[in-house]
């Protein structure tokens, strides 16, 4: 029998396969872009976003990193990309947050990646469409903070650290390539965010115990990493330590875990319940199928591990927030999102088979995660950070040439006088006022204040509100003091125009809280 011509069939029908996968990843890669880059610059620039712009307005790279260390509670490597980013390409909204959009799109090509090492091109494409149209990547990725690149490097971290656990499980070696790759990804996710420093360290833990005879090539995995991040770990120590700690966040409540759990599969009740129903029933089936057979141990170590890796990192932190430091936010566990995604494609395939009906339960699935995103949300049309933007532009449209501003929340009133804040960024754009001014919030710093108004001859006084709640009081001691202002609220805030020739004619003081 001739089998040439079966083995040149079965290698075009797999050549026409292969091609089919890689334009069906193209045309995930291409919407993944146009979500991320569309109306990138649309958005004010919200407080966190000026908090980074601050960072990467110093004069110089150690400059930077001693700003971090002194007055941020995470590593320096986002701050540092932004600094040398900035200097190419400028401090706009679209080029401050082009470095998250590209992120998020090769955030897409890794998560397809890993899936297509841990299962098949099928998983992978899924969970790279997944990701494509959720939310959650979305706006990080369209956001001047380090979360998108975190959610790339969880990605790649994982990508090699499967092959490393796979060379060393099966010759006891490590592939040079995967530990070059492993060590790379896993040393700039721990610069990026202590919880990607986290979720390295759960890392090397699982690696230790699932290759227990070869510990030492385990160890030396990560020896290169250690020696290269110990000269921040001062640094790291002290920020910990209470340094920079971020004293606003209280010991978590069991909503706190219902919005990450929520939050990751688009922020409502629908896709969420639809996606949870999924990979319960994709894992009942999972279970049901091991059954009188004896499936791969890698295909068991796979979704062991995506188990793991999504539901362990999360119940942790959540336990230590309880009984030691609050930590549980769930921006930070966007390190556990890739696990989520390729579960759920898993979950897809088994539930709808591996052929046409899976794929068109995919695209189902990922159809309604998009017009949640485009329709119930809005997204692009409904504005959602808070809008610094706009309130400076109507302030200083409503201000006259003896206009005097002041404000509350508008800029980081908690650092240090040293620190080169750029909360006044819009105004600066502006050019024509002075702002945002000195903070009052409170009922002593207005009487301060108003000192400075009888001793200058303004006839205008602007107060902004921005991030913070509980001005009441002084709002309530403006009304006395100037009578009803002309108010616009935005998103975020309010900003307050009063008159001030009116304060001779009421004579009022502020009255008490």
């Amino acid at each position: 029998m001739n089998t040439k011509p079966v083995a040149s069939s079965v290698l075009a029908n797999a050549a026409k396969v292969a091609r089919k996968h890689r334009i069906v990843l193209f045309a995930v890669l291409s919407l993944a872009a146009l979500l991320r880059f569309h109306d990138l610059g649309e958005e004010s620039l919200w407080v966190d976003e000026l908090y980074s712009l601050s960072f990467v307005s110093a004069e110089n790279v150690s400059q930077v990193v001693a700003l971090t260390a002194a007055e941020d509670y995470h590593p320096p490597g986002y701050h540092l990309i932004l600094y040398y980013w900035r200097a190419l390409a400028g401090e706009s909204e679209v080029a401050l947050r082009f470095p998250s959009a590209v992120a998020g799109v090769l955030a897409v090509l890794a998560i397809y990646l890993l899936g297509r090492r841990l299962y098949s091109e099928r998983e992978g494409i899924a969970a790279a469409l997944f990701m494509t149209v959720l939310r959650w990547p979305v706006f990080y990725s369209q956001e001047a903070r380090s979360y998108s690149l975190v959610l790339l490097f969880s990605s790649l971290s994982a990508y090699f650290w499967w092959g490393c656990l796979k060379g060393l499980r099966n010759s006891g070696r490590l592939p040079i390539w995967e530990a070059v790759g492993y060590a790379a990804s896993a040393l700039a996710l721990s610069y990026l965010h202590y919880f990607g420093l986290y979720l390295v360290g759960l890392q090397a833990v699982a690696l230790l115990l699932l290759a227990p005879r070869a510990v030492l090539r385990s160890l030396l995995l990560y020896a290169p990493v250690a020696v290269a991040y110990l000269p921040w770990a001062p640094a790291m120590l002290w920020q910990l330590g209470g340094g920079a700690r971020e004293a606003w966040l209280g010991p978590p409540t069991f909503d706190y875990a219902l919005w990450f759990l929520r939050d990751i599969f688009n922020y409502s009740a629908v896709p969420a319940i639809t996606a949870y129903t999924v990979l319960a029933l994709g894992a009942a089936l999972a279970v049901y199928d091991l059954r009188g057979r004896k499936p791969s141990l890698d295909a068991l170590l796979a979704d062991g591990l995506l188990v793991v890796w999504f539901v362990v990192p999360p119940a942790l932190i959540y336990v230590f927030s309880l009984v030691a430091t609050p930590l549980f936010f769930p921006r930070y566990l966007v390190i556990c999102l890739p696990a989520a995604y390729l579960l759920l494609a898993r979950a897809m395939f088994r539930l709808f088979g591996r052929h046409l009906a899976g794929a068109a339960a995919v695209a189902a699935l990922a159809a309604l995660f998009l017009g949640y995103l485009l329709f119930w949300y809005d997204y692009y049309a409904a504005p959602e950070k808070e809008q610094y933007r706009e309130a400076t532009a109507y302030a200083v449209s409503q201000a006259t040439p003896h206009t005097v501003v002041a404000q509350c929340g508008w800029g980081g009133w908690w650092l240090s006088e040293d620190f080169p804040d750029r909360y006044d960024y819009y105004f600066e754009q502006a050019g024509s006022i002075e702002g945002p001014g000195p903070q009052i919030c409170e009922l002593e710093e207005l009487e301060a204040f108003l000192a400075r108004l009888r001793s200058g001859s303004y006839d205008r006084f602007i107060y902004l509100r921005m991030h913070v709640p509980g001005t009441e009081p002084v709002q309530r001691a403006l009304g006395d003091r100037f009578g009803s202002p002309h108010r616009k609220a935005v998103i975020g805030g309010e900003v307050w125009v009063y008159d001030v020739e009116r304060q001779e004619a009421t004579g009022n003081e502020p009255r008490g809280r």
